[in-house]
């Protein structure tokens, strides 16, 4: 897999060796970095909770860890969707998606689509 560095409004995800690290983005504001913090939080209590319970284990990114405050978040590295999605895959996606559609919320794990941003 390839290494990667993006960074959105209240993110910074650092990618390489199959892993991807979330950290909160200082560089927007003290508001959206709380929001990057709670988003790795709610992210990986979310796949805790839903991790065993199909279809939506199929349907997200697992993440493996999350630290205190949610400083640090460890997932499944993917290959990051470019395209539009389909009105059947929005749909299928309905109750995993953060309320936001960017082709950029999604990748690709062997193959398979998984939600990326799911908080």
């Amino acid at each position: 897999m390839p290494h990667l560095i993006s960074k959105g409004i209240t993110r910074i995800v650092i990618s390489f060796l199959g892993i991807s690290f979330k950290f909160p983005n200082p560089l927007n504001g003290h508001v959206n970095f709380l929001q990057g913090c709670l988003s790795n939080y709610k992210e990986r209590q979310f796949y805790k909770e839903f991790k065993n319970y199909y279809p939506i284990s199929d349907l997200i990114c697992p993440s493996y860890f999350c630290s205190y405050f949610g400083l640090l978040q460890i997932q499944k590295q993917c290959i990051v969707n470019t395209r539009e999605l389909t009105e059947e895959e929005l749909k299928r996606f309905e109750v995993v998606r953060n309320g936001e559609s960017k082709p950029t919320n999604f990748g690709f794990i062997d193959n398979k689509l998984v939600c990326l941003d799911y908080a």
